[in-house]
């Protein structure tokens, strides 16, 4: 079973309209709800590939509801502490103007101390019936910056694989616990590192984990795993939305550690997840048979022979 831990999920909102206009009266063509936050985005790829997959995550209002109905639908079993706040709106603009692939990203529920604690009892009865566990995205308000370095020290305490995917300062006191595998994009990487140099922002990051892995966005991936350097990419013609994409490619590889296939096997599967999901309209998920016909495409090189 993979465990998926989603602090701060979300209801992905498209919204669709001519054009954003300041200080105007804007009508919307229409509007479609999904799902969201990244966490709920992993488990999601993780059902879709046929994979065991539970969720944990801090559930408020009818948001909560919507988005645990939704996972239902898909076989995943949702956990965690019941707050009395909505979990967040998660806006996307889709447009032929230039506020296209607008992103406005909703604060979320407040938690405190005792939230955190139950969300630990919970995590404390699943982590030790998983194979691994991923952690990925924000934290509600409430959370100290050391929130995820103490789940990666729970799960080391199971002997569980950490899947990692998250930023800023949550991120930087993440690393100090080592995780199994850690995914961040370029800008994350920029931020972190600051080298200005891709292979140079690998190696430290690989300094922290076994599995480093960063996105260039349509300049696909690198990933560094056991002192090898891989670029992969799956280049495809039409793109519906990019979003959830990293997401997609951290299932990927969760999944394929979790059936213990070599490393090419896995970045294959992890780029090709990554690319389905552009193609689907619902953010952050990919059809199966889109993987399939992906594998092929991906194009994998070893870089540092």
């Amino acid at each position: 079973m993979i465990l998926s831990v989603c602090p701060n999920p979300a209801v992905d909102t498209y919204f669709f309209l001519d054009d954003l206009i300041p200080g105007k009266v804007i009508r919307l063509q229409k509007e479609q709800f999904y799902a969201g936050g990244k966490g709920v985005h992993v488990s999601m790829a993780v059902a879709e590939l046929g994979g065991d997959v539970q969720l944990a995550g801090f559930w408020g209002g009818a948001t909560g509801e919507l988005i645990n109905k939704e996972c239902e639908k898909l076989n995943i079993a949702c956990h965690g502490p019941q707050l009395k706040e909505w979990n967040r709106f998660c806006i996307n603009i889709k447009s032929e103007s230039k506020f296209s692939e607008t992103e406005i990203l909703g604060h979320g529920p407040n938690i405190n101390s005792g939230d955190i604690e139950d969300f630990h009892k919970t995590l404390t009865t699943l982590i030790p019936n998983a194979d691994c566990i991923t952690l990925s995205g924000s934290w509600p308000s409430g959370a100290d910056k050391s929130a995820y370095a103490e789940l990666i020290k729970l799960s080391h305490s199971f002997d569980c694989r950490v899947f990692f995917d998250c930023s800023g300062e949550f991120l930087l006191e993440a690393l100090k616990l080592k995780p199994f595998c850690v995914h961040i994009n370029q800008h994350e990487a920029d931020w972190a590192f600051d080298t200005g140099n891709i292979i140079r922002d690998l190696e430290k990051l690989a300094a922290n984990c076994e599995l480093a892995v960063i996105t260039y966005g349509e300049k696909g991936a690198y990933f560094l795993f056991e002192d090898e350097i891989y670029h992969a990419e799956c280049r495809i013609k039409a793109v519906y939305s990019s979003i959830g994409s990293g997401d997609c490619l951290l299932a990927g590889l969760a999944v394929a550690f979790t059936r213990d296939e070599s490393i090419r096997d896995a970045i294959k599967l992890a780029v090709a997840c990554g690319a389905a999901n552009c193609l689907r309209e619902e953010l952050g998920m990919f059809y199966k048979h889109d993987v399939k016909k992906l594998l092929n495409q991906v194009i994998i090189k070893k870089i540092n022979e």
